[in-house]
């Protein structure tokens, strides 16, 4: 039989190892999580296949120093960490041109006009208990001028299958209670989607993955062995695996694994940060809630209500900010948004390349080696989708989809 090791334990390496395990392979996930939790399962649980520019473009750069954390904005660029995120910056800003850009958005558009099917394909191992709903979000403004100039940017922007429109006098009534101390304006846009609950999504995945006798095991891996063009897997307490095929889903912990085979992995730890309570007034039914002037959204899960924003460029052991835990309360409370009980606070890094494309496809220094992470803000969405491509690519099968543009060779 078979056999292969999944390396990371977030939704990527899940449904890798899930979609692996329905074609009869024998598959051991192997993952040690962080402290706080991978970012797989601390982000807002929005299907955003209306991102299909890459955030990698001279117009983000150039809005850069309005943005900033210190400014109000919600990107934090810590001094400390200057020796991770300046290469990085000098790399974006390279890969940033209009022939880059626009190749990486015709790049992403074709990846997510299929993600919410390869999602809806997901869900139905689950009927009794849907995780998933394709009702859309909203994406609000307080002010008529941010609302002009917001509903335009999106009108020009690349929506691929996402569609927009004003709100109804209904659906701002039922925001504005939600939000009572703002005067909003906001659009709906459809061909969206939301999971309802993150941990009921992970423990489906890991129940799923059992039953079809794959196993879980956690350890660190310390390093990959390569020998007569086949890798080997070391963990932290010696033990080698080898296996017929590894899968690499270590989010931003797969450039340490990758670089000593020759792989170039600029990969950066963008953090992001949330804060959760108990909102009475909000249900699960609620849709998430874009508030772009403050670069926040809000979702409301089976289990409470989740804020979260910023785009921190830093090292995986760079102490969180608690400002910026402090100001997503601050937003709520703006906002007039009721929670109750103490905040629970997390913070959690997204595996983010420079041009703000994932990393997926074969290794071409090994035959057994195969990789899927640097889905930066995209990892919820596209984990169904990539999951299917990679076992695809595995069991070397026909493929109408090219993976060439997520090559990480590309950085070579």
């Amino acid at each position: 039989m078979t056999k292969a090791v999944i390396i990371g334990a977030g939704i990527v390496g899940l449904c890798t190892a899930l979609r692996l395990a329905e074609r009869h392979i024998d598959v051991t996930v192997v993952d040690n999580p962080p402290p706080m939790g991978a970012a797989s399962w601390g982000n807002i649980g929005h299907i955003a296949t209306e991102q299909c520019a890459p955030l990698a473009s001279w117009s983000n750069i150039l809005s850069m120093p309005r943005r900033l954390f210190s400014v109000g904005g919600p990107v934090g660029l810590p001094l400390s960490a200057i020796g991770a995120w300046l290469p990085f910056g000098l790399r974006m800003m390279k890969l940033s041109r209009a022939d880059k850009h626009q190749a990486g958005l015709r790049a992403l558009t074709r990846l997510l006009h299929d993600a919410l099917p390869s999602w809806k394909r997901l869900d139905a191992l689950w009927p009794l208990q849907s995780i998933l709903r394709e009702d859309g979000h909203f994406v609000i403004w307080e002010s008529a001028k941010t609302a002009t100039a917001g509903r335009n940017a999106w009108a020009a922007a690349p929506l691929g299958i996402a569609r927009f429109r004003d709100a109804t006098n209904t659906e701002l009534n039922t925001l504005s209670k939600i939000a009572p101390k703002s005067n909003l304006h906001a659009i709906r846009f459809e061909n969206t989607g939301k999971i309802t609950d993150l941990q009921t999504l992970r423990l489906n995945l890991i129940a799923k993955i059992s039953s079809l006798n794959g196993s879980f095991l956690n350890r660190a891996v310390q390093k990959l062995n390569i020998g007569s063009r086949r890798v080997e897997v070391v963990l932290n307490n010696r033990q080698i695996i080898s296996p017929d095929l590894v899968v690499v889903c270590a989010g931003v912990r797969s450039a340490v694994l990758l670089a000593p085979l020759g792989h170039v992995v600029p990969l950066i730890s963008e953090r992001g940060y949330h804060v959760e309570s108990t909102a009475p007034q909000i249900t699960s039914d609620s849709l998430p809630m874009v508030f772009e002037d403050r670069s926040v959204v809000i979702n409301c899960f089976q289990h409470g209500l989740r804020i979260a924003g910023f785009v921190e460029f830093a090292n995986l052991a760079t102490p969180p900010d608690q400002r910026k835990w402090q100001r997503l309360e601050q937003h709520l409370d703006q906002l007039g948004i009721q929670h109750t009980g103490t905040p629970r606070r997390w913070m959690g890094a997204r595996p983010t390349l420079p041009d703000y494309l994932p990393a997926i496809g074969r290794s071409t220094k090994a035959d057994n080696l195969f990789y899927a992470f640097g889905h930066q803000h995209l990892g919820l969405t596209l984990a169904p989708l990539t999951a299917a491509l990679v076992t695809k690519l595995a069991l070397e099968e026909p493929m109408d989809e090219t993976l060439m543009p997520f090559s990480v060779d590309r950085f070579q």
